[in-house]
């Protein structure tokens, strides 16, 4: 009774097909082919050998939980924890192909447009008393081209370092050799284990679960079997021990006196009532209770020896547990190897996106110096064009003897503009009062000194404006991104 009842408290506990909502898994009640235990002919193989009932309960047992396994437990998050990595997009591998570039006409065009004249590099072409004018206008003008080339090679070589920085192939791409095909490869081998185990969960608990309650019932039985055998050999005991069996049996006499009532049958009775052969009746029954008392009581007694809570069906139902069990156990070391698998994959997926994005944050940053470095130029690059072209074009009017004048008129400087009739005016002033600065009283010779130094222009405003934008060039530290200037 103690055994029933510990089997009946086990019972509480044991479950059947303990895994639900998993998808893709088994969920048929019978899945785990539980059914061919339960025929009349079922019966476990020859190779199935247990000690006793006790030892077919413990194969019946299956309680395993690993539900707290890092296997098990990380299953439901594999799908999203690989889908929250994510590849940052990255922007092209050119400067010019940029949308800045491609969407702003000139953006990206880092020509300064200010060439020095041949004139000015050759040096070459006399320009008569107006050298020191043309001298002075082609070092205003290479001051600016200097300052614009300054310029224009820092928004190149920004270019430079955007362009030179390299990406690569991001890890994201699900071909064969990419980590996210890899890791998602993994996870998929890892769902597909997730289900086998599921399935062999399912299926160990529903066999030995039934078969563990078929114990409980078969011992159910076997006890009340028991206790019902023992009463009804008991009762057989007392009654074949109210006769008295003093009198052993005779079997000659019992012949004689059936021999001698076949041959007189139809004379009537051979002896009298009272007569003491009349005791043949009671030899007759005693010959019942001698045949049937001693043999049914040891039969009795045996059938109570051979009674049995195993059956077939419930050994059938051990073995079948048995391997159900060993096979939950594989599915599982399958399922603990594809976690692993998956966990590796992953972390060399994620490390591999971490690293790609940070390289694209780079790329992102050089492609805002870039601009920065662009929108610079473009401001300084304005701003000179303008000292420049006024230069150029008073460089070209002397260059093409366009102010082929007299030594002493026309518009010889920049930031003179005296008309011809100024310029007599001052040179006549000047002479007036430095004759001896300009002529020799000795021989009466011109003076070793040129006379368009009367007019010897003040720095030029270029000058100015050019050590104005060097100052800007030099100042510039902070990277601007595209629209701070409000464009």
């Amino acid at each position: 009774m103690a055994a029933r009842l510990k089997g009946i408290e086990m019972m509480a506990n044991l479950k059947v097909r303990p895994k639900h909502g998993v998808p893709n898994a088994r969920a048929a009640l019978g899945a785990s082919e539980y059914q061919r235990c339960v025929s009349h002919d079922s019966r476990a193989s020859t190779a199935y050998n247990a000690a006793n009932h006790e030892a077919i309960r413990e194969d019946l047992v299956f309680d395993i939980s690993r539900d707290e396994y890092p296997a098990v437990t990380s299953y439901n998050d594999s799908k999203a924890l690989l889908l929250e990595v994510t590849c940052e997009a990255a922007p092209p591998a050119l400067y010019t192909d940029t949308e800045v570039c491609t969407s702003v006409s000139g953006f990206c065009d880092a020509s300064c447009d200010m060439p020095i004249p041949d004139h000015c590099i050759t040096g070459d072409k006399s320009f008569g008393t107006r050298e020191p004018t043309v001298d002075h206008l082609c070092r205003s003008i290479g001051i600016y081209h200097d300052t614009c080339e300054h310029t224009q090679r820092q928004s190149i070589a920004s270019e430079n370092r955007y362009n030179n920085h390299e990406v690569g192939v991001t890890p994201c791409r699900v071909d064969a050799n990419a980590s996210f095909a890899k890791a998602a490869y993994a996870q998929m081998k890892y769902e597909a284990a997730y289900v086998e185990w599921v399935n062999a969960v399912n299926d160990a608990t529903e066999v030995c679960t039934i078969g563990h309650a078929l114990w409980v019932h078969n011992l159910g039985l076997y006890q009340a079997h028991y206790a019902k055998l023992e009463v009804t050999t008991a009762n057989l005991i007392e009654l074949c021990n109210r006769h008295n069996h003093a009198e052993k049996f005779n079997i000659d006499t019992a012949i004689a006196g059936a021999s001698l009532s076949y041959q007189r049958a139809s004379k009537g009775p051979l002896v009298h009532p009272g007569d003491p052969k009349a005791a043949f009746g009671h030899d007759r029954s005693l010959v019942w209770w001698q045949q049937l008392c001693d043999p049914t009581i040891d039969a009795l007694n045996e059938l109570m020896k051979s009674l049995e809570i195993t059956s077939p069906q419930l050994m059938c139902f051990a073995e079948t547990c048995q391997a159900k069990k060993g096979a939950e156990e594989t599915a599982f070391e399958e399922l603990t190897r594809a976690h692993n698998n998956f966990e590796m994959a992953f972390a060399d997926y994620r490390d591999k996106v971490v690293a790609y994005n940070d390289v694209v944050e780079q790329k992102h940053l050089a492609l805002a110096a870039s601009i920065s470095s662009f929108e610079s130029f473009h401001v300084i690059q304005e701003e000179l064009h303008l000292g420049y072209k006024k230069c150029a074009d008073n460089f070209a009017r002397f260059d093409s003897g366009a102010d082929n004048v007299s030594a002493l008129g026309g518009r010889i400087c920049i930031g003179c503009d005296l008309t011809d009739c100024q310029v007599q005016a001052l040179c006549s002033a000047q002479l007036e009062r430095h004759f001896e600065t300009f002529v020799s009283t000795n021989t009466c010779t011109p003076a070793p000194y040129t006379v368009d130094k009367i007019c010897n222009p003040l720095p030029s405003p270029a000058t100015v404006v050019v050590a104005e934008e060097m100052r800007k060039v030099q100042e510039m530290q902070t990277p601007v991104i595209l629209g701070s200037h409000g464009t």
